[in-house]
């Protein structure tokens, strides 16, 4: 009896020391921190500096309630479990190895509800976790859907799931040959190429109804830009699934995109629209680069410059005195991983992390980039996430910029040529009734630029269709 009741006083231990995020919250409070942003240009680009916290305090939170149920209860399941296995052992006449299972497997029956994560984003998968949503809320409305709604939460935050997510895609990538499925797309082991699934859908039916409102949409932009005289410039930037076919065997290399019929409608409507789709010219690059990084779906900087270069010629027609900063202007350099963010940061690439791959050999492949030698003469201002400033004294013209992601590794290239550009980072929230780019109008107006530069990502191109209701 005695043994009994030192063994369950260690077990309640043992759950208590396991279950401590449930009765014990211990946070650090910051009484104040000091944020700088610094601009630049090329390898210091933007760098925000974090310095050190200057005093902290540390709150904790004992819930005593919720420690004397798991204290109780613990006790309880302990003493019947040890109780159990003494009499399975006398009287049932059953092996130690019997007990052992039996006890192992109440162990990991345990093991989930052990820990519950409260973070809010799987680092894994790269997405955001279900919430907790309570059976009663603060309002004391019935939440129906709890079932479903629990187990979503606890699914999400069971403890190891993290580690389990993992080794599941590690396994999976092993058994597989050369093709290998991820959470969001897919991969090649032999030649390293990956891509997205829902780029397929470049390749469906085509409607040409919605291509009128597309055309429909930029005409209008562009008359309200001439009135203001102000040039429009639109850039459609072909994906990697249809520059890189040969290597992706989802696709038939005979099928074209829905931009291509897209332009090709464009041109028989003779039109005043400069909208450029850069299939042919990836197309050309790919003998001298790979044009899109293996393990993500940006381009990288060495078609960025090439794009670039095209970009400021297009418009130099218009604007004589803008020009191209020469190769010489900037330090070429090679290395391994991805530049693609606002932030110039490296990192594996949007493919490697959100189809939660974990294969190192596929980050070996090297890619040239280019750094403005003269980060001192560009100065960033933040205004939010999604609008930043650039800012070169030794330029003429004015840029207001609105596109994808596509357009932050170009910003560093088009703010050697611009006095300023006015980038905004398109955002899917927006809920005008008039349409998306009724939102930027004021500040066009404001900006008073000289031209306009739309630009995105060829299988977003029925955002056209949402610029104007």
């Amino acid at each position: 009896m005695r043994k009994r009741t030192i063994i369950s006083i260690i077990l309640v231990l043992v759950i208590l020391g396991l279950s401590h995020n449930a009765w014990l919250t211990i946070r650090p409070k910051p009484q104040s921190t000091v944020t700088s942003i610094r601009g630049g240009g090329g390898s210091s680009s933007t760098e925000i500096n974090r310095l050190l916290t200057l005093r902290t305090r540390v709150s904790i939170k004992f819930d005593a309630m919720i420690f004397i149920i798991i204290a109780i209860l613990g006790f309880m399941l302990s003493y019947k479990l040890t109780s159990y296995l003494a009499d399975f052992k006398v009287e049932k006449k059953y092996s130690r190895l019997d007990i052992l299972f039996l006890a192992a497997c109440a162990v990991l029956i345990f093991l989930p509800m052990s820990h519950i994560s409260d973070a809010k984003k799987s680092e894994a998968e790269n997405r955001n976790l279900a919430v907790w949503k309570p059976f009663i809320d603060k309002n004391g409305r019935i939440n129906y859907s709890f079932g479903r709604d629990f187990d979503s939460w606890f699914s999400d935050r069971f403890n190891m799931r993290e580690a389990l997510v993992q080794y599941y895609y590690k396994g999976l990538a092993n058994i597989s040959f050369d093709f290998v499925r991820t959470k969001n797309g897919y991969y090649y082991k032999k030649n390293g190429w990956m891509f997205y699934s829902s780029a397929l859908n470049e390749f469906g039916p085509i409607n040409y109804k919605f291509f009128d409102k597309y055309i429909k949409n930029l005409v209008r932009f562009n008359q309200w830009l001439a009135e203001r005289n102000i040039k429009l410039y639109v850039v459609i930037i072909p994906s990697k699934e249809v520059i890189r076919k040969e290597e992706n065997k989802c696709i038939n290399i005979n099928r074209r995109e829905r931009a291509a019929y897209f332009m090709n409608y464009l041109k028989e409507k003779n039109l005043d629209l400069n909208v450029t789709y850069y299939y042919d010219d990836f197309r050309r690059l790919r003998d001298k680069d790979s044009v899109f990084y293996k393990t993500d779906h940006h381009i990288t900087d060495f078609t960025v410059y090439e794009l670039y270069k095209d970009i400021i010629n297009n418009m130099a027609r218009d604007f004589k005195e803008l020009s191209v900063a020469p190769e010489d202007k900037f330090n070429i350099y090679e290395r391994t991983l991805c530049r693609y963010s606002e932030h110039r940061t490296f990192d594996g690439g949007c493919n490697y992390k959100n189809g939660n791959v974990h294969d190192e050999k596929l980050l070996m492949p090297k890619y040239t980039y280019y750094d403005y030698i003269h980060p001192e003469e560009i100065a960033i201002e933040q205004k939010n996430i999604f609008h930043y400033i650039h800012t070169n004294k030794n330029k003429k013209y004015k840029l207001f910029l609105l596109g994808d992601s596509f357009e932050e590794s170009l910003t560093y290239f088009l703010n050697t040529s611009f006095y300023q550009i006015d980038k905004h980072r398109r955002r899917f929230n927006i809920k005008n009734k008039k349409g998306e780019l009724a939102e930027y109008e004021k500040a066009i107006t404001d900006f008073k630029p000289d031209m306009v530069l739309l630009l995105f990502y060829s299988p977003s191109l029925s955002w056209l269709e949402k610029l104007y209701n």
